[in-house]
């Protein structure tokens, strides 16, 4: 139970700092574009937007879980991949190796192993959509637009 509690405590934080989540007794945060394109990076910004949710416990039984959706490819792997990756830039930070100034590097746009080859057009794993073509898209327009700008540059 302590533990679910600093999970959802964490993910509340994270969309205050990030300046998704409004809080309604005092507006909420500013938006923070350089926590944001971190967050997006690390955790796919379809992943990311559940943070402005206001039921932290949605976005935690995502990341609790394996799925392959055409917004979400996670499982085992990837979520070890996610951790072992912040585990070492936090040690990094607290040998003092590394101040992060200036644009977000571009390390941290994710580059996990799982989503290697995979064609990602709105947010969309095309791989999976195809697989599943009846899953409800959010934005269907801006997918269509989306696959055809890529039809027409490759």
């Amino acid at each position: 139970e302590v533990v679910n509690s600093h999970a959802k405590l964490a993910v509340r934080g994270l969309g205050r700092l990030s300046g998704c989540l409004a809080d309604p007794t005092s507006g909420g945060t500013p938006a923070n574009p350089r926590v944001w394109a971190v967050l997006e990076g690390l955790l796919t910004p379809w992943v990311a937007a559940k943070l402005s949710l206001p039921d932290p416990t949605v976005l935690l039984k995502l990341l609790s879980t394996n799925a392959e959706t055409p917004y979400l490819l996670w499982n085992n792997a990837t979520r070890e991949e996610l951790k072992d990756y912040l585990t070492r830039r936090r040690d990094a930070s607290l040998r003092g190796e590394e101040v992060l100034e200036g644009p977000v590097p571009e390390e941290y746009s994710r580059q996990c192993a799982g989503y290697r080859g995979e064609l990602v057009l709105a947010d969309v794993f095309v791989r999976l959509y195809l697989k599943q073509p009846s899953y409800p898209l959010e934005h269907p327009a801006q997918f269509v637009v989306h696959a055809l700008r890529w039809l027409q540059d490759n």
